[in-house]
């Protein structure tokens, strides 16, 4: 990208094609400016304005924008290019670049490049950012965000470095993730000498149930059989359900594009566990190990509460997964037994296993928020 003049360029009913889909714009402003001393760019369109300002360079803020993704999030890196400058920083020691975006109503474009994803009118991003003393600081907030099954209310985002560390703090009134809801959801983070960490909490008065997740991930291997090898590490973590708490924890989880290796991931307390132990992939040749003790099903049970039931009880048992990422076959090595038993199925296959569970299962009002009405109320 090259800007070398000042100026204005105007453009009405502009249609774009991308792909199958067709935008139109009905009037579309671009301002310019590009001098020793100052640095703009200005768009207003019917779908968001955009506004840089910067005395550095355009090249030189490109470039440090490249290098600051590869220093602090190295999953997003290819190839072996080395993230650190080269040469005498051009950088205008005193300035603070400033890109400010705010959103009119962008879904044609979102919609086009991602299909379902929406983003509310309203909407806003600022980046302020210094080359020259290495500082930068996000600042993102959304009504909602969505696509397909999953939507986030309330979304804030707020990010800022130190050295050779980033911290990212992010809050949403409600996440849902397919018949997953977590409410209240916070997520604290940061990323330092290419490890990333991140904590979520999540707080669901409704159910009384509460947790805290975290995870910390890198790159042990660039060039692994299947691709990048990520490791990933359970931080201290829990599920709360009135008096009751399950730790969180497994000794390794490592993943690349074709598989994830778990070795003894467990959620447990005093009196119960869930283990689940071997590599989950799309081969039949993979499976992974379930085993359940006197495990309390009903705060893990989204999946059913959503259809309108409450699970209750405990269960005994284990299974064998495989093709796993196909959620292909389940085979049951151990039936389950219960002392109050009733009837429930557990849903994770295609095909059709026996599997007989020990729970107790009774029909609910089905009490559950529905993405049109949370997003017109939180209009």
């Amino acid at each position: 990208m090259c800007i070398r003049d000042s100026g204005r360029i105007h453009v009405t009913d502009a249609v774009y094609r991308y792909n199958d889909k067709r935008i139109t714009s009905k009037t579309m402003t671009v301002t310019g400016e590009n001098s020793a001393r100052s640095k703009l760019v200005e768009l207003r369109s019917d779908f968001a304005d955009a506004t840089f300002r910067s005395k550095t360079s355009y090249r030189e803020v490109f470039e440090y924008l490249r290098r600051s993704a590869w220093k602090y999030l190295p999953l997003l890196r290819r190839g072996e290019g080395d993230p650190t400058p080269r040469g005498r920083k051009t950088a205008v020691a005193n300035d603070y670049s400033l890109l400010s975006v705010n959103i009119r109503h962008i879904d044609p474009i979102t919609d086009a490049i991602t299909a379902g994803l929406q983003i509310a009118d309203g909407s806003s991003m600022q980046l302020l950012f210094n080359p020259a003393s290495d500082q930068l600081s996000l600042k993102a907030t959304s009504e909602y965000v969505e696509r397909k099954r999953m939507l986030a209310t309330r979304l804030s985002i707020n990010a800022s470095n130190r050295g050779d560390s980033l911290t990212v703090y992010a809050s949403a009134e409600d996440l849902y993730a397919g018949v997953l809801h977590l409410p209240q959801l916070s997520l604290t983070g940061g990323a330092k000498q290419g490890r990333m960490q991140v904590s979520a909490g999540f707080n669901d008065t409704l159910r009384k149930v509460s947790g805290l997740l975290g995870v910390q991930a890198h790159v042990v291997d660039e060039h692994g059989p299947n691709g990048r090898v990520v490791d990933l590490r359970i931080l201290p973590s829990h599920v709360t359900r009135g008096s009751k708490t399950w730790q969180i924890y497994a000794r390794k989880i490592q993943l690349d594009t074709a598989q994830v290796v778990i070795d003894r991931f467990f959620v447990m307390n005093r009196e119960q566990e869930l283990l689940l132990d071997g590599v989950a992939s799309r081969s039949r040749e993979d499976s992974v190990a379930l085993r359940l003790r006197n495990f309390d099903l009903a705060p893990f049970m989204q999946v059913a509460e959503r259809m309108g039931y409450v699970v209750e009880g405990r269960t005994n048992g284990a299974a064998t997964m495989k093709s796993v990422l196909h959620l292909s076959l389940i085979h049951i090595s151990e039936p389950t037994r219960l002392r109050r038993i009733s009837y429930a199925v557990f849903c994770l296959k295609k095909k059709k296993p026996e599997m007989r569970c020990t729970a107790s299962l009774r029909r609910q009002p089905v009490r559950q928020k529905h993405y049109s009405n949370e997003r017109n109320a939180v209009k």
